[in-house]
């Protein structure tokens, strides 16, 4: 009896050795396997746009009929500069399993959230997004369809680099549309194009010219204001030091316009950019984060779009220099 004991317990030990064994390697199989399917559809987008397209996650469950995706990013076309012309931080599609077996993608609803579009000319005119390869005529794509799109628009900035310094505007939508009947990726990729250009009032030609041609989707009558817009102010909190972000704040304001004066004590930068009067003021919250306000007027008027632009670049830019580690610690 006391010979079978360890003979029953050795044999468990390696049950359960063999089922742990095989339950991470199912799980290495599934995530090795989403790896490779997020890599194919980055190198697909990437392709039929143009520019570098990459995304944080991707998750496809066939047996559920979901899609979610965080994180995607699509960048500027070659010629132009290397900032992410479309920030969606988040899409889920729900579609029919079945179909999806045959190659023909049909979604019963899909929501999508578009954080910002960069709008940028450079030294010649041209606009970033007339130079992505978007056209009709592009190769064949699977069957594709969406009944109903919610789509949540925050932000557009515009970027001209046809002036001795950069001319930046931050246009704060933030709505939420809906729309049916999206009959193709190509449609999808206008649409996020073309709908936050009109609601900024801005223009792509081509990108409007190829929605003309493609269709409009049927938009269901609802605008949802998500934040109220502000009058010439805006402001945000920064996980940045006050004196960091203070100098990343002088420097920007400084490529962007004139310094008219600037008090690190106070916490005050007064600049001039392109005719409006800008005033940036920085408070301590914590050791290692900041509140910065901008307000930005012209005479009498306020200028929110000019504000939000201005923040927008110092968070950009704060972003970069965090991720290339040159806030000392």
């Amino acid at each position: 009896m006391t010979e079978r004991k360890p003979k029953k317990r050795l044999k468990l030990r390696i049950i359960l050795s063999l089922s742990m064994i095989l339950i991470l390697g199912g799980l290495g199989i599934f995530l090795f396997r989403q790896r490779v399917t997020k890599f194919a559809v980055e190198v697909f987008l990437s392709s039929r746009l143009g520019t570098k397209v990459s995304m944080n996650k991707f998750q496809l469950n066939i047996a559920l009929g979901h899609l979610n995706i965080e994180g995607l990013k699509i960048r500027n076309p070659p010629g132009f500069s290397d900032n992410i012309l479309l920030d969606i931080p988040k899409i889920a599609v729900k579609f029919d399993p079945i179909l999806f077996t045959t190659g023909r993608l049909y979604s019963s609803h899909a929501d999508i959230h578009l954080k910002s579009l960069l709008i940028e000319k450079d030294k010649q005119g041209r606009m970033n997004v007339d130079s992505l390869e978007i056209s009709h005529k592009a190769k064949p794509a699977p069957v594709f369809r969406i009944s109903l799109l919610d789509l949540q628009i925050n932000q557009v900035i515009e970027r001209d680099y046809r002036y001795p310094k950069p001319f930046i505007r931050g246009h704060d939508l933030n709505i939420k549309k809906s729309y049916r009947n999206i009959t193709g990726i190509n449609q999808l990729i206008l649409l996020m194009l073309a709908d936050p250009l009109k609601e900024a009032g801005l223009k792509g030609a081509k990108i409007f010219g190829f929605y003309a041609i493609l269709g409009t989707p049927l938009a269901i009558p609802l605008v949802v204001a998500v934040d109220s817009m502000g009058k010439g102010n805006v402001r945000k909190d920064i996980k940045i030091p006050l004196d960091n972000l203070y100098k990343l704040t002088l420097k920007v304001l400084d490529d962007l316009g004139d310094i008219k004066r600037h008090n690190i004590d106070k916490g005050y930068i007064y600049a001039k950019i392109h005719g409006a009067s800008v005033n940036a003021q920085l408070k301590q919250k914590t050791k290692d984060e900041t509140s910065i306000s901008i307000t930005a007027k012209w005479l009498f008027f306020p200028e929110h779009e000019v504000a939000s632009g201005i923040l927008y670049e110092i968070i950009e830019q704060s972003d970069k220099a965090k991720k290339g580690s040159v806030f000392a610690r």
